[in-house]
């Protein structure tokens, strides 16, 4: 069986969530050798540097920005990377027309 697991948080600095994801992931791959694992980051040498990948065990890369349109991330930046996003607020919003009166 594949299993995929979110590992995003790791190297975020999300204190008890990085510590928890560590371990569980940690000890899943060693005890399960029979199933593979996916682990999903934007960030793959962030989580390389806090673990030792087993051969039955791989890092999915996934882009930060690749979300649905009209969806936002919790810092409210539409899943585009960091510094990514130009003009103000408004210019980037897709309200913008509507609220400045246009």
């Amino acid at each position: 069986m594949r299993i995929a697991i979110d590992v995003h948080m790791v190297g975020e600095r999300e204190t008890g969530n990085e510590t928890y994801t560590l371990n569980l992931v940690r000890h899943l791959l060693e005890l399960d050798t029979r199933n593979t694992y996916g682990l999903i980051t934007p960030h793959p040498e962030r989580l390389l540097a806090k673990l030792d990948l087993p051969a039955h065990a791989e890092v999915l890369r996934v882009r930060p920005d690749h979300i649905l349109p009209g969806r936002r991330n919790r810092a409210g930046r539409g899943g585009c990377q960091k510094g990514a996003r130009t003009g103000s607020p408004a210019e980037s919003s897709p309200d913008a027309a509507d609220e400045s009166g246009r």
